[in-house]
């Protein structure tokens, strides 16, 4: 991705290209659970302050573990990078990201609830940071935010053949009954959790067009889906799907066309 925006090439919304420049501030959610919340920052600026005050959350400068983030800093070495934690200097769950890191050992009613207070409250204070206006509340939503956040976390540690995703895949899919893998795929071979991950963020974020059919949709190259109860409907959204690539492969790619000519 960085490489992308360094080279200009990184299409993000509508055909727009989607530049470093652009970027205030990046923030990621890291282990989270039970505890004492913290951010970890790159630097404090009024998007840490506000996270810190309305999580009741204390901030470690200087302190951004190995993240995605990481790979920002090294571009941008100024920009606000936060990484929101349950934990210090040292990780407290000891399956993180690894093959045990599921629903058993997650505690998994627990952390829907933690997860569910903490995404509330940042979701309040990106909408008054991005729009001026505060955040609609849960009531004004098509679903309970409380609701979707179980309802996805059962998707991804629980089972794949779940609501969510039924919602977000085409008219008829068939879904596993299982974990998915959520280790990146390779050029060649999607992970079925990112397309689905990308299908469920249209669903949610998209416009729904319900005077399109099946036909229509497709030819205006839109989004169709089974949609909640098998309805079926049409989607318009600016998800984006980028391909993994390292820069070692492109970069050794075009060096060698180079020494071809």
């Amino acid at each position: 991705m960085i490489y992308n925006m360094k080279q200009n090439n990184f299409n993000a919304l509508g055909g727009i290209n989607l530049k470093l420049d652009d970027i205030k501030s990046v923030i990621e959610f890291g282990q989270l659970g039970k505890g004492k919340i913290v951010l970890h920052s790159s630097s404090k600026d009024d998007t840490t302050d506000r996270l810190s005050k309305v999580l009741n959350a204390s901030i470690l400068d200087d302190s951004v573990p190995p993240t995605s983030v990481q790979s920002f800093l090294e571009a941008r070495p100024s920009l606000t990078t936060v990484v929101i934690t349950n934990h210090g200097k040292k990780l407290k769950n000891r399956y993180y990201n690894n093959i045990l890191d599921d629903g058993e050992n997650l505690d998994f009613n627990r952390y829907t609830i933690c997860l569910f207070i903490i995404e509330i409250f940042v979701y309040h204070v990106l909408e008054m940071i991005v729009t001026g206006e505060s955040a609609p509340q849960s009531a004004d939503l098509p679903i309970p935010l409380e609701d979707l956040v179980t309802e996805m976390l059962y998707c991804y540690i629980q089972s794949a053949k779940c609501t969510r995703f039924h919602a977000a895949s085409t008219s008829g899919a068939k879904l596993i009954n299982q974990i998915l893998p959520l280790y990146v795929g390779v050029h060649r071979a999607l992970n079925a959790a990112t397309t689905l991950t990308g299908q469920l963020l249209a669903l949610l974020t998209g416009e729904k067009l319900s005077d399109m059919n099946e036909t229509t949709c497709h030819k205006n190259r839109l989004t169709w889906m089974g949609g909640y109860n098998f309805t079926e409907i049409c989607i318009n959204s600016t998800v984006n799907y980028s391909t993994a690539v390292s820069p070692a492969f492109i970069i050794n790619s075009k060096a060698g066309d180079n020494a071809r000519r």
